[in-house]
């Protein structure tokens, strides 16, 4: 693969996990170094959540899966006191494709 999985749009790097070239896990590590090399120079993430990141469901592929696995992801951060804002779109009905 000529690109890091970082640098995949979402589309991209949805085919590949579909398609078993990539996994979840692989992405979010990917996104996790990118951020460990830039955000001390950005200082854009404040608090980092490596491991809650980590522990999101593995294989999670179809939309109403992800959508699922992130509300899950954001009821644990409200529990342990981060301030999470779910918005129209984390609301809305979905309809697989």
């Amino acid at each position: 693969m000529s690109q890091e999985l970082w640098q995949l749009d979402a589309t991209a790097l949805a085919r590949l996990i579909r398609v078993g070239q990539a996994s979840a896990r692989e992405a979010t590590q990917s996104v996790l170094g990118r951020l460990d090399a830039v955000n001390p120079k950005l200082n854009a993430v404040v608090h980092p959540l490596h491991a809650e990141a980590l522990a999101a469901p593995e294989g999670s592929t179809t939309m109403p899966e992800i959508i699922a696995a992130t509300r899950a992801a954001a009821r644990h951060l409200q529990r342990a006191g981060y301030l999470v804002e779910e918005g129209e779109a984390a609301s809305a009905p979905v309809t697989p494709a």
